[in-house]
């Protein structure tokens, strides 16, 4: 069995990986912000995931627990109940189960 053994990276290389790293996550942290406050709608930030990696690499149910009175009792119990893995990833919805989401979250409001 070969010992794996990560690559070896340049001061260069972890610099760039490490300035990557916190643009994503100042990204990600602002879309949630976003449906936080209600700037957006989760159909919107489904649509800009199409459009840029670091948001398709959200967590659904870290996306869902960003809407006012669903919290991660109540996002856990969505997600179930639509047969959605707790650890999928926006990009890993399929076109069927980005679309229940979508009509889930259209009803919850609703109630």
């Amino acid at each position: 069995m070969m010992d794996r053994v990560p690559p070896t990276l340049t001061s260069q290389q972890r610099k760039q990986a490490t300035e990557t790293a916190i643009r994503v996550r100042r990204e990600r942290a602002a879309l949630k912000d976003s449906v936080r406050s209600g700037d957006i709608s989760v159909p919107e930030a489904l649509k800009k995931a199409a459009t840029s990696e670091a948001i398709a690499g959200i967590k659904v149910i870290d996306l869902i627990e960003c809407i006012p009175s669903i919290g991660p009792v109540r996002a856990t119990a969505l997600m179930a109940e639509l047969k959605i893995s707790s650890s999928r990833r926006i990009r890993g919805l399929g076109s069927l189960q980005a679309e229940a989401l979508m009509q889930a979250l259209i009803n919850w409001k609703t109630k």
